[in-house]
């Protein structure tokens, strides 16, 4: 049960999202990435770019961010050694690596909202 404060609140919501039993335009499961990303587990992932070239990318995920009408990932780019946004829709095939990384303070969610415009 929710604290009556809470309660109330959760009776004013105004906003709601109706599945249309339509599938994911990805490939990749939201539970596994969340998983990596409360886990700080690294993943590599095959993407496609906007000019149709496939890359393999190791990252550090981040976030999920739904920016509208697409679900980004926010990652630290190994090969690019900065942060960057996958679109969802755009990875072709992730791996899920044993290995971890670091909360380092420069390649953080923390850094990432600090230096981009989506957060």
């Amino acid at each position: 049960a929710l604290p009556a404060g809470l309660q109330g609140e959760l009776e004013q919501i105004t906003t709601y999202s109706i599945s249309n039993q339509s599938p994911a335009p990805w490939n990749v499961s939201f539970s596994d990435l969340r998983e990596s990303i409360r886990n700080r587990r690294k993943i590599r992932i095959r993407y496609t770019d906007e000019a149709q070239r496939d890359t393999m990318r190791s990252l550090r995920p981040l976030a999920l961010i739904f920016c509208g009408p697409v679900w980004l990932l926010a990652a630290w780019c190994e090969k690019r050694n900065d942060f960057r946004n996958f679109r969802l829709d755009r990875i072709g095939a992730v791996e899920f690596c044993e290995e971890t990384f670091d909360d380092e303070k420069d390649k953080n969610l923390s850094a990432y909202k600090a230096q981009d415009t989506l957060c």
